[in-house]
């Protein structure tokens, strides 16, 4: 489940991003430990927010990607294929 955040959503007074990932989160919670299943990403400058995964974990903790600036755009989209791909072989 990849999950994109940026500086617009984190404005709204609302959004739908944040039922969906708290759904992925309970998916997270029924997975062995060190399993690859949430990936956030960054979109624009700005933080991850702080869902809680476990009593001493939260989203922030997870390895994430950033796709700001342009500039680092392919390295980090290969990273994110990377993991996907590392992923789908998990769960195979």
């Amino acid at each position: 489940m990849v999950i994109c955040f940026s500086q617009e959503v984190a404005a709204r007074h609302r959004s739908g991003i944040y039922p969906e990932a708290l759904l992925a989160v309970e998916e997270y919670r029924l997975l062995p430990p060190g399993s690859i299943y949430l990936i956030p990403v960054r979109l624009s400058d700005g933080a991850i927010p702080a869902i809680e995964l476990t009593p001493t974990r939260t989203l922030q903790d997870l390895r994430y990607e950033d796709l700001f600036p342009p500039d680092h755009r392919p390295a980090a989209l290969a990273r994110l294929l990377q993991s996907l791909a590392a992923a789908k072989r998990e769960r195979s």
